[in-house]
């Protein structure tokens, strides 16, 4: 769907195009299809690190180890991990921040509290009811690297009556709206997302006016922000 959308996109016309990569692209083949039409192209959030284009990212790498470091300072010393696709950049950046600050925090990684390539909250409700109901050792907080799978984790501790954040620490990724009105009130990330689109924006519009298709690329970054909510304040 994502190639299709692309040579639609092409078959308008278009003047440049702006792109986040889908949970489900497993490589940037496709941007070719951009490039070998010299159609400007910025990528944000999910991007190709390795492809010589325009990107806008947030720092994801450094601010998932301060969420490990949140939870160490809030007394939370098993941590499990659910985590995107790690084939896209921006969530190989979050679990390499995560591994990262345990090792910075003197916590051990246990392999069978990560579990990568969970796209749904559905999918974060069934690890984490697997977690607490076939395992006699269990995490006493999970990160997650979407808000929507936190919620999925929060609905599954509901469920088998685990306190949060007493008993276990929660906390997911991008601040979305619902973060702030569930209960217990979920610690996020904010992205600035408004920031990212501004500045992807910017550049497209520069490139398009400049008519220079091959200049000097160049990676933007935008400072995320973790928010301390109740389900982490133990």
């Amino acid at each position: 769907k994502e190639i299709d959308n692309i040579r639609a996109l092409i078959n308008s016309q278009v003047s440049g195009i702006l792109m986040s990569f889908s949970n489900e692209t497993d490589n940037s083949n496709h941007l070719r299809i951009i490039t070998d039409n010299n159609i400007p192209l910025v990528l944000f959030d999910r991007v190709d690190n390795s492809s010589d284009i325009d990107c806008i990212v947030n720092d994801d790498y450094q601010i998932s180890k301060n969420v490990i470091d949140h939870l160490t300072e809030k007394g939370y010393k098993n941590i499990a991990f659910i985590c995107g696709p790690t084939n896209l950049s921006v969530y190989k950046d979050r679990l390499n921040g995560f591994k990262n600050g345990l090792n910075s925090n003197n916590l051990k990684m246990k392999k069978q509290w990560m579990f990568e390539g969970i796209k749904t909250k559905g999918e974060a409700h069934s690890i984490t009811l697997n977690l607490f109901n076939n395992n006699n050792e269990r995490p006493d907080a999970i990160f997650c690297t979407g808000d929507t799978l936190a919620l999925g984790v929060i609905t599954a501790l509901k469920e088998i009556n685990i306190n949060i954040p007493d008993e276990v620490g929660v906390v997911g990724y991008s601040n979305d709206t619902f973060s702030e009105i569930i209960s217990p009130s979920l610690t996020s990330i904010e992205q600035f997302p408004q920031e990212i689109g501004s500045n992807a924006a910017k550049i497209l519009i520069n490139i398009i006016e400049s008519e220079n298709v091959d200049h000097a690329k160049k990676t933007i970054l935008i400072k995320s922000k973790l928010i301390a909510r109740d389900s982490s304040n133990k």
